[in-house]
């Protein structure tokens, strides 16, 4: 069997991430390779002289990706740090989400469905909120948008399921 896709590698690289099998190198002489190798009877099937430099090869891939993990969280912040978050969106417009805009339109929301004579113009006129934060047309936009979401989290919600980010 190749060793490339083996179940045998998969187990290896469990038990290193696991901490079953020690990642460092100063905890690597507390167990053998003869423990490693019994650790799981479908190693047995492969060779015992390869173990040493499979585990090398498994350990370092782990190092190396913890090692890039902390370089990309270190780039991550410093990106943050040096790019706040803009408050207008690229048409000029105060960012939607959070607005006071937003929050007013959830509260006007299921009058507007329920009445077919409610058209975005009226909506949309009888807040000072969202005539000064936004044109007609984003705001037409905004309803639709608001609309398909209030879909998606009830369809989320019947199937059982919950939205990513809640």
């Amino acid at each position: 069997m190749k060793w490339r896709k083996s179940k045998a590698k998969r187990i290896l690289y469990n038990a290193l991430l696991e901490g079953i099998i020690p990642v460092d190198d100063k905890n690597f002489q507390q167990m053998s390779l003869e423990d490693v190798y019994s650790i799981d009877p479908e190693l047995a099937l492969y060779d015992y002289s390869k173990l040493k430099n499979r585990l090398n090869r498994l350990r370092n891939k782990i190092l190396e990706l913890d090692r890039r993990a902390d370089d990309d969280l270190i780039a991550f912040n410093n990106y943050k740090k040096n790019h706040k978050p803009s408050l207008f969106s690229h048409k000029g417009f105060i960012q939607w989400q959070g607005s006071s805009a937003q929050e007013h339109l959830w509260d006007d929301l299921e009058d507007y469905v329920k009445d077919p004579s409610l058209k975005p113009m009226k909506l949309w006129k009888s807040r000072p909120e969202y005539m000064n934060e936004f044109p007609l047309d984003a705001f037409r936009d905004k309803i639709k948008q608001e609309i398909r979401t209030a879909k998606y989290l009830h369809t989320l919600k019947e199937r059982g399921k919950q939205h990513r980010a809640s």
